[in-house]
């Protein structure tokens, strides 16, 4: 299985976005796409700590794979671990939330970015790793879904008509 850290899961939103920046000014546009990623991170996170994941690329979210009763157990044993965020039966990819609170954009360029776990855990076990090991237990949960990929394109057309009506009215002043 190779990483997919939603490299696929973005192509048609950064696509747009190449064509509208094609020789605008590239800070603009880091600038854009780097809010862009920050968006899709929150919205990885939230669905995957809210107990969902998807399984391929423009999907419909699905409920995590439930915790085996022995891992409950440990988690139930072990609750002075356990993040906040989550309970002992609860499957969402939280048991310290180092997983999820490692997501962060990776890489950044030519109108595309790459969103995934980062760094170690404090086990020292790498959390990209930890990911692809929960993926392929059956909790994919760097995909983005269809409703997903919605929002970030609404979103991106949002911004881009919010930055041309600042230009237009930067422009109006002289």
């Amino acid at each position: 299985m190779s990483e997919h850290r939603a490299r696929e899961d973005i192509r048609e939103v950064t696509n747009r976005m190449r064509g509208i920046f094609q020789g605008r000014n590239k800070q603009r546009q880091r600038d854009l796409l780097h809010k862009l990623g920050l968006e899709a991170i929150d919205m990885v996170v939230e669905r995957t700590r809210n107990g969902f994941g998807v399984r391929k690329t423009g999907g419909n979210r699905r409920t995590l794979k439930p915790l085996s009763d022995r891992y409950i157990e440990f988690r139930s044993k072990n609750r002075g671990r356990l993040d906040r965020r989550t309970s002992p039966s609860k499957s969402n990819l939280t048991f310290t939330g180092q997983l999820l609170d490692s997501v962060r954009i990776l890489k950044s360029t030519d109108g595309r970015f790459e969103i995934g776990p980062s760094g170690r855990r404090n086990d020292r076990k790498r959390n990209a790793d930890v990911g692809r090991w929960v993926t392929e237990q059956g909790r994919p949960f760097m995909n983005l879904g269809r409703a997903e990929i919605t929002s970030l394109q609404r979103y991106l057309r949002e911004e881009i008509e919010l930055r041309i009506m600042r230009s237009n009215l930067g422009s109006r002043r002289g």
